[in-house]
């Protein structure tokens, strides 16, 4: 885009029209982009390789509220995530990350620990950001194998 990037205009849209979804359509698969995309508020993730059913799918699954990522994009993630040896947590991190394991929303984690629900919000996006993870449940699966909970 010659004026800003994707991921510069999914925040400005976002930031005006939260409720909008944006799904990410590129030829691009470095992890740096999709993190940055996915970070920006995209709600999907998607190559251009795509084929028409299963962007028409893709999109529909995105408007009923499920996130979606390319495989491919998904495996670079992945092979990131696996590149970095160890994650260090404090007490705080480790704590969150058993109440998002136990499936607690962000109020009800805000509401154990005395924090504001929009705090809550940015520690999770920090977990996720650390552990190289695109989503609660990713991040769940990625504290049982690393025996974190």
């Amino acid at each position: 885009m010659p004026v800003m990037s994707g991921s510069e205009a999914t925040r400005i849209i976002k930031s005006h029209y939260p409720g909008v979804k944006i799904v990410a359509l590129t030829t691009f698969y470095d992890a740096d982009i999709i993190d940055e995309a996915m970070n920006a508020g995209c709600d999907g993730f998607l190559l251009k390789t795509i084929s028409p059913e299963q962007l028409k799918a893709s999109l529909v699954s995105v408007l009923n509220g499920i996130s979606i990522i390319d495989t491919d994009a998904l495996e670079q993630l992945r092979k990131r995530k696996n590149a970095k040896t160890s994650v260090e947590f404090n007490g705080r991190e480790l704590e969150m990350l058993g109440y998002i394991c136990k499936g607690l929303s962000n109020k009800e984690i805000a509401e154990k620990l005395s924090l504001q629900p929009g705090t809550v919000k940015n520690m999770v996006s920090l977990l996720l950001n650390k552990t190289y993870c695109i989503s609660r449940a990713d991040l769940t699966r990625y504290a049982i194998e690393h025996k974190l909970v």
